[in-house]
């Protein structure tokens, strides 16, 4: 991976921002700039991030999908991916294809169970495109860039015939 210099954020000088507006609108024209900004109210980062959608990710939405064709319900997400962790489907749910399950246990912040929407179902059936990259700022999706693709593109060599042979028995769901 090739590493980039990261630039420094934008300062700011406290006489510039006589209003709470003027201060957002500074932040959000920072917002475009590589680096961001330091917020001039709370004065930590403020700056966008870029969040690829992967393969790795699609291929375990796919062994989901597949679990749902035998049960509809939520599953761990131990049970459908190697690979990641349980934020890593946040993405995914903001784009409308995954949602969480209620959290009953007070000690943790999420359940780390997931159900596939409607949209998640017709995405894996390569039948609607999402975007390949999503943009974040301060935890908050705020616009989509790149390719609008397929499952299918996400996942090349993917062969649904065999993905509906994986995984032959359902997992235990003792979480």
């Amino acid at each position: 991976m090739k590493k980039t210099l990261q630039k420094e954020p934008i300062k700011y000088q406290e006489s510039l921002f006589p209003s709470l507006q003027e201060a957002k609108d500074f932040i959000k024209e920072a917002l475009k700039q590589e680096g961001g900004a330091i917020c001039p109210c709370c004065e930590k980062p403020a700056r966008e991030y870029k969040r690829k959608i992967t393969k790795g990710l699609i291929e375990s939405l796919g062994r989901l999908h597949r679990f749902t064709l035998e049960e509809k319900k939520p599953y761990h997400y131990h049970d459908f991916t190697p690979n990641h962790h349980g934020g890593d489907f946040a993405k995914l749910a903001r784009i409308g294809l995954l949602k969480p399950a209620e959290n009953d246990d007070d000690a943790k912040k999420a359940s780390g169970f997931w159900s596939i929407t409607e949209e998640g179902t017709q995405f894996c059936l390569n039948k609607i495109k999402i975007p390949d990259t999503l943009v974040f700022y301060n935890n908050q999706l705020v616009r989509t860039e790149g390719e609008m693709r397929l499952f299918s593109e996400f996942w090349p060599e993917f062969d649904y015939s065999k993905l509906l042979d994986s995984y032959p028995q359902l997992p235990s769901g003792k979480y």
